[in-house]
């Protein structure tokens, strides 16, 4: 996205069955001293406040009823974006964990 911003003729390809992301995550140590403040913190993270702020510095940002990047919206990319991502089973995935990591290895690992 960033070329496109610099002009470059180039524009983005969306495959017609989704595309793939990756998630970021936060969580809450289980020995943590402050756990109050911590999820205070971890509360605001998910709130349209901070998800205004994300589009500031990250292109895009899939965290529902947040504003649309400039990056996203010079891309052409729609402004709600589950409608271009892949559909994600979270819970298919997690208990087809340990296959998935035993055909990495056997396929990619060493």
């Amino acid at each position: 996205m960033k070329s496109i911003e610099e002009g470059y003729p180039i524009q983005m390809v969306i495959p017609s069955d989704g595309a793939g992301y990756e998630l970021e995550a936060s969580g809450l140590m289980a020995a943590s001293k402050n756990k109050a403040d911590a999820k205070r913190f971890l509360d605001w993270t998910l709130s349209p406040n901070a998800a205004a702020i994300y589009t500031q510095y990250k292109e895009i940002v899939t965290i529902p009823g947040a504003p649309q990047s400039k990056a996203a919206k010079a891309a052409g990319l729609p402004a709600d974006l589950s409608k271009v991502l892949y559909p994600m089973d979270f819970a298919k995935s997690a208990q087809e964990r340990e296959a998935t990591l035993a055909t990495w290895q056997k396929t990619i690992g060493r």
